[in-house]
């Protein structure tokens, strides 16, 4: 069964994405020469984490829609687009205390060597 992938769902907004569970080879190396359309979110502020996925890669979900993988870092990546910066609240689950985390997403084009 394929297992929806949360952070895909905050990349993109709350839409309806579904991703393979990819767990034996996660997140994917792409092999290059390679040129996909990425989204590249960046999470937190003291210490920031990037996540990178590609468009196109998995299967089409039932509506037709194509999943964002989650993928290595790019070789090179050009920015096409400053998709803005969100937040969102989360439990933590040791301790239940809510937190606000901030993303910000960009949309470009990834370069795989």
């Amino acid at each position: 069964m394929k297992t929806h992938v949360l952070l895909a769902l905050m990349a993109i907004g709350c839409s309806p994405v579904m991703a393979e569970d990819r767990s034996a080879s996660w997140p994917l190396e792409i092999e290059g020469p390679a040129l996909y359309e990425c989204l590249k979110t960046t999470e937190g502020e003291i210490n920031p984490v990037t996540y990178w996925r590609v468009r196109g890669i998995g299967e089409k979900d039932a509506d037709g829609n194509e999943s964002l993988d989650l993928v290595k870092p790019p070789a090179k990546f050009e920015l096409v687009e400053d998709l803005g910066e969100y937040e969102e609240e989360h439990v933590l689950a040791a301790s239940r205390k809510k937190i606000t985390v901030t993303f910000q997403d960009y949309e470009g084009l990834c370069t795989f060597d």
